[in-house]
């Protein structure tokens, strides 16, 4: 009997104990082929497809800032950001993350205008595109960007708030760039 695989038993036992396992495919389509942050620049906006009434218009520069305006006709609100910092983060495995300070999601889920929460609420929100949970900052939004698929968005990629996507038609897509 050969000595080595008793040899490979431990590392195979410590390997396994590490709790490390290969990542999951995502379950979303990534951006197409060279996506970078000059493909965000530009502005994006999302409504409420059964209440036109709520829209979220968020305009990227290429120096890295973003402003944000928000109109709602019920309940009434607007708002309108300073230029903030934005940034895209490409993990090895599934489509970015779009990382907005100051982001407010108050179109996307209202009942959060009244307790003025910025940014995620500083919880968990449940990223789609790998059926795991994303750590929403509290002074920061995460938008999940990923390929349009069914959509037919000219840009090839929409924007959308880490949450069940069958809750809501939420997205952001490319108006002008």
């Amino acid at each position: 009997m050969s000595k080595i695989p008793l040899l490979l038993a431990p590392i195979l036992l410590l390997s396994a104990c590490t709790g490390q396992s290969t990542p999951e495919p995502s379950r979303c389509a990534v951006p197409p082929s060279g996506f970078s942050e000059e493909d965000v620049v530009g502005t994006w906006v999302s409504e409420e497809p059964t209440d036109p009434a709520a829209i979220d218009t968020l305009t990227f520069k290429e120096d890295g800032t973003y402003r944000q305006v928000i109109h709602i006709e019920r309940p009434p609100y607007d708002f309108e950001s300073q230029w903030q910092e934005w940034r895209l983060e490409m993990p090895d495995i599934g489509p970015p993350y779009l990382y907005l300070k100051g982001m407010r999601l108050h179109a996307y889920f209202p009942d959060l205008i009244e307790r003025d929460v910025v940014g995620g609420g500083d919880g968990y929100w449940f990223d789609f595109c790998k059926g795991t949970g994303i750590k929403m900052p509290a002074q920061e939004g995460v938008l999940i960007v990923y390929g349009a698929g069914l959509l037919e968005e000219p840009s090839g990629v929409v924007l959308r708030p880490p949450q069940i996507p069958d809750m809501s038609g939420w997205y952001y897509k490319l108006v002008d760039q």
